[in-house]
């Protein structure tokens, strides 16, 4: 049955933009489970990669106030580990950051379009992004790893899961999995997990805009705030 918000539950329209962005990103995803080999290989190759990451997770842990670890990354990687992340990545993985960059250099920033003004934080934090880097040391490269180790373990259970009876609704789950994410980057925590409330409403309108079925869809909202907070739970 498709859901249906109840008299108290706040429902938020989705905006325009929003749905344009979805539907660009549920192609995309399609194109890529196309283009994927059969699942044993899926499965094999994931394996591996999170096999590896654990292994590179657990010696940087270990070695996490290792004098001796911070020396080794800090000579060229952790530079170059902060010049390739955005000002923005850096703070989502570190928290809030005081870059140092000048009252007229913010002022010229804010007159720029979106895309400008991401090409201008991110050139005049280099430098800065470097330094942070470094200071970090290796939690930095912790944080890295584990957010890359994310997305490899969702599609490895997502993997393991599929042994027959009813396959998934891959389209609702990676649109449910899109608005947590999205939920959690504009409020910065995830969204509540309950039946009734906002965001099961939105997901249940960006489906029904989306011409997709909202059958499970509360089920599917449970499951994945849970698979989210377990791996937010990971991190350092």
């Amino acid at each position: 049955m498709a859901h249906r918000a109840t008299k108290n539950q706040r429902v938020v329209l989705p905006h325009p933009d929003l749905l344009e962005i979805i539907r660009r990103d549920i192609d995309n995803y399609e194109k890529r489970i196309a283009l994927q080999p059969d699942r044993h290989q899926r499965i094999a190759a994931l394996t591996f990669l999170i096999k590896h990451l654990d292994a590179l997770d657990h010696w940087v842990r270990d070695q996490m106030h290792a004098k001796s670890a911070k020396a080794v990354l800090s000579n060229e990687f952790l530079p170059q580990l902060g010049r390739l992340l955005s000002a923005q990545a850096m703070e989502q993985l570190l928290g809030p950051v005081a870059w140092g960059i000048s009252e007229r250099a913010i002022e010229s920033i804010l007159g720029q379009p979106y895309r400008s003004k991401v090409t201008q934080v991110d050139r005049v934090t280099e430098s800065a992004r470097q330094s942070v880097a470094v200071e970090a040391g290796p939690i930095l490269f912790a944080k890295v790893i584990s957010t890359l180790r994310g997305p490899l373990e969702r599609a490895l259970r997502m993997e393991k899961g599929h042994r027959g009876g009813r396959p998934p609704d891959i389209k609702r789950n990676h649109v449910v999995d899109f608005l947590a994410r999205d939920w959690e980057g504009k409020c910065g925590s995830l969204p509540p997990g309950s039946k009734t409330g906002p965001f099961v409403g939105l997901c249940n309108e960006v489906l029904i805009a989306l011409k997709l079925s909202t059958d499970g869809l509360e089920d599917c909202m449970q499951r994945t705030l849970r698979r989210l907070r377990s791996t937010r739970t990971r991190a350092p």
